[in-house]
């Protein structure tokens, strides 16, 4: 049982251009699991579906800890000329860092940068302002693994299935139209 990464993130572009953004940077998680690739993959995929090459210069490599995410953020924006007018983060824990980083170099989070998170951490809702982010249905999930765990201890072993769970964009007050 896995997250559709890829249409995800592939979701979130398109809801970011779809508010007016062509340049849209992506922020990554140093270390690269699959789930993060798959992110990267959906990313990609959706700026090239409207004619958008991916600008290396805010392809942004940072740790994956708030506070590593913070400090490479600043690194980044110390030398940065420029910066796009929205972000799409790996997950919300850098997000917070990512923001924060923004902040304290002087730019207003929506109104100068948009940024949008994946996971949709309970302290999402909380921070200032309110991530955009991914709703994973980790709940769902894990009953859904459950009751699969349970068939085949019931001796229903039968077909193995890999199954994807959707997610759903939760709207909240880190991106701003600019259309």
């Amino acid at each position: 049982m896995c997250i559709d990464n890829i249409d995800s993130a592939y979701d979130v572009v398109n809801y970011l251009i779809d508010k007016g953004h062509t340049k849209i940077g992506y922020v990554r998680g140093n270390v690269r699991i699959k789930a993060f690739e798959d992110r990267e993959t959906g990313f990609r995929r959706a700026l090239y579906k409207h004619g958008i090459t991916p600008d290396p210069q805010y392809q942004i490599t940072v740790g994956t800890k708030t506070e590593t995410a913070l400090a490479d953020m600043e690194k980044w924006l110390s030398k940065a000329k420029t910066v796009p007018t929205a972000f799409f983060v790996d997950n919300d824990r850098i997000s917070y860092g990512v923001m924060q980083a923004l902040q304290q170099a002087g730019y207003n989070v929506p109104d100068d940068v948009s940024v949008f998170g994946f996971d949709d951490l309970v302290f999402s809702a909380a921070c200032i302002p309110p991530l955009s982010t991914v709703h994973v249905f980790k709940q769902e999930m894990g009953c859904e693994a459950v009751r699969r765990l349970i068939n085949m201890m019931d001796g229903n072993r039968g077909v193995k299935f890999k199954t994807e769970v959707c997610t759903s964009l939760i709207e909240r007050n880190s991106v701003k139209n600019i259309k």
